[in-house]
């Protein structure tokens, strides 16, 4: 609704029939709220450029430093911090025998594959 009363001045797109709005919702700009939630965005094009840019001016600070030069303490990314999910944990997955990691890889593919 926001997005639709900032670029058209539509308040009540309620009142509208569904394929004029339809119409318009694909009229917004990229970084709109409808878009982004289209495509399952999060965040925007430019932030995730930003969030990379960053990054990298991060990594090239921390590797001339003592840490960067032992390969200690990397900064965090923040790219990586703004595309996690919510539910994914902080610390690496670790599997107690390569069985219990060939199941799990294989319980990922098949999630991804639909099935």
């Amino acid at each position: 609704m926001c997005d639709m009363a900032e670029t058209y001045g539509i308040y009540d797109m309620w009142g509208l029939p569904l394929s004029t709005t339809a119409a318009l919702a694909c009229g917004l700009r990229e970084d709109s709220r409808i878009r982004m939630s289209m495509r399952g965005d999060r965040i925007t094009t430019e932030t995730l450029m930003l969030a990379t840019i960053a990054d990298s001016m991060r990594v090239l600070t921390w590797m001339q430093t003592e840490d960067g030069h032992k390969g200690t303490n990397r900064p965090k990314s923040i790219l990586n911090i703004l595309t996690k999910e919510q539910d994914e944990e902080d610390e690496p997955v670790q599997y107690a025998t390569a069985a219990d990691f060939d199941a799990a890889r294989a319980e990922i593919i098949r999630r991804c594959s639909g099935g």
